[in-house]
């Protein structure tokens, strides 16, 4: 085998095993996953910091009812009573505050699952695909000879058609020559 045919076997591997679609589709449930990781752990400390607030209020509160108690008689009842009434509302609302987190760990969580069942289908979709592809590139590439030219600009259809006897190398613009043309053009130099 030569330098060069062995140059053209790596490409051809190549671009078999390169699929972008599959590629960006993983880094974007990836991404995703990351993301999502991200919020959650955001969440988890947002919680965790309203739970440690409410020990923190409660324990101050339990201390100025202890000291309310022992001061009935000054006259300041009121203002501890209305003091604790603001107090209640504040953590009901910082407990309605933790249940959303809860809610929204939870979603989270199953769009992990949904995700990862998702990558879990497109690897096996690859296994699956992957080797009927190989198997099809591998069978036109012996029976048309054909050996393209991975290399060359987008607007280039490039390469060379090669039989036992010649090599006839060929590079046509797509923007000068329609699908069917250089169609019938490759064809033509396969039947020569």
């Amino acid at each position: 085998m030569s330098f060069k045919e062995a140059l053209d076997t790596a490409n051809e591997v190549v671009t078999v095993l390169s699929s972008v679609e599959d590629e960006e589709s993983l880094d974007r449930l990836s991404n995703e996953f990351d993301e999502i990781h991200k919020q959650r752990s955001l969440q988890q400390e947002d919680v965790k910091a309203t739970i440690q607030g409410l020990t923190k209020l409660l324990a101050e509160k339990e201390e100025e009812e202890r000291l309310a108690k022992i001061d009935e008689n000054s006259g300041g009842v009121e203002s501890l009573q209305e003091e604790k009434k603001t107090t209640l509302q504040h953590i009901e609302k910082l407990e309605v505050d933790v249940k959303v987190f809860e809610k929204n760990i939870t979603e989270k969580e199953e769009e992990i699952n949904e995700l990862k069942k998702k990558a879990t289908e497109v690897e096996s979709k690859n296994e699956e695909v992957l080797p009927q592809a190989k198997y099809n590139f591998s069978l036109y590439s012996n029976v048309s000879h054909i050996r393209w030219d991975y290399e060359c600009e987008d607007d280039l259809v490039k390469g060379f058609v090669a039989n036992l006897s010649d090599v006839k190398p060929f590079c046509l613009r797509k923007s000068e020559k329609s699908n069917y043309d250089i169609a019938n053009y490759l064809w033509e130099l396969m039947e020569d």
